[in-house]
């Protein structure tokens, strides 16, 4: 057994199954670049992937360094919401509830397909308004999202085991009510929340099933959960295998697709309401320097107008279509 980390093998997380097959055989850890690899398997009753053998919950920070990429604030940290462009200002009062935001619409606003409007709203996670509304973020980092969603006038709660992240957001953005711990450690006062919140977490979680049982009893009746995953089905995660950007072993325990996802969900008790799948180009180009691409290539696919006119449009059409490796999921308790 190795003395910074300990492993375990562990049966299907979402059906509990004994039987399953190696899909990715020893892929090494490349979000950190360390030296380790790992098996990634596909359940044989189910179809749900995971990486297995794990890394045990107890010593799982060994691949959470605090250099990690998860918890690095943005560049502007006076303004980690980016600010509201006018044309999405009058869109959220218009559609989705929130007041007094549309006066700075102007004619911008026209010149913007409320389908793209709306598109953007969701990936970004932006719920509907409700007045008085109460808001945790799962895993919540250094507070970005959470000082987005106060922006727009709610009232936020976040979670977060990494302590210098959960720092930064009390002391940089005054974001006071942020409990140090991991969700499956906290306990959720019953039918407290509106919405919660989890970008890209659940892959992270050593017992999703146990986990979206508690965000089921913390939210009230008419609440929504909003989750972001990546999906192992989508384009990238097929084409660079090993090499995925989204794969991240063994940060990331569980691989989701669509269907596993709704079906974890179901069994917590909820009703999926619709899933997005995001655009990100970064996914493309990293999963080309994963994979070793010629630097020709590389330097080609990085050129500013490349990315502007070709790979953005092809990207956005591919998330449009359900087909990239990063996805949202909204989902209503039952």
């Amino acid at each position: 057994m190795r003395s910074d980390y300990a492993m375990e093998t562990v049966p299907c997380p979402l059906c509990g199954a004994d039987e399953y097959a190696v899909v990715i055989a020893q892929a090494k850890e490349l979000y950190n670049g360390m030296e380790e690899y790992f098996d990634v398997v596909r359940c044989s009753e189910c179809s749900m992937v995971w990486t297995n053998p794990r890394p045990t919950p107890e010593t799982i920070g060994y691949f959470y360094p605090d250099s990690a990429g998860y918890f690095q604030p943005s560049k502007d940290v006076t303004n980690p919401a980016g600010g509201l462009d006018t044309a999405m200002a009058a869109f959220l009062e218009r559609e989705f509830g929130y007041s007094s935001m549309g006066s700075r619409g102007g004619i911008v606003v026209r010149c913007i397909p409320t389908p793209l409007l709306r598109r953007r709203a969701r990936i970004t996670h932006i719920p509907r308004w409700v007045p008085g509304g109460r808001i945790l973020d799962i895993g919540c980092s250094w507070g970005r999202y959470l000082a987005s969603m106060r922006a727009l006038g709610w009232a936020v709660d976040g979670i977060e085991p990494h302590e210098p992240s959960a720092e930064f957001a009390r002391t940089e953005l005054g974001i006071e009510n942020i409990r140090l711990g991991t969700v499956e450690e906290i306990p959720l006062e019953p039918g407290a929340y509106d919405v919660i919140q989890g970008s890209m977490v659940l892959e992270h979680v050593h017992a999703p099933r146990d986990v979206l049982a508690k965000l089921h009893t913390g939210l009230r009746h008419d609440g929504q959960l909003i989750l972001a995953v990546p999906d192992f089905s989508g384009l990238e995660a097929r084409l660079f295998g090993r090499n995925a950007y989204t794969l991240q072993v063994p940060e990331h325990l569980n691989h989701f697709t669509p269907r596993t996802a709704r079906r974890m969900l179901d069994l917590a008790g909820f009703r999926v309401d619709r899933i997005v799948h995001h655009h990100f180009e970064r996914d493309w180009i990293a999963g080309l320097e994963y994979a070793n691409a010629s630097p020709t290539l590389l330097r080609v696919v990085k050129q500013r107008h490349v990315r502007r006119f070709l790979v953005r449009p092809a990207v956005y059409l591919q998330g449009i279509l359900g087909m990239t490796s990063r996805m949202s999921i909204y989902a209503s308790p039952l």
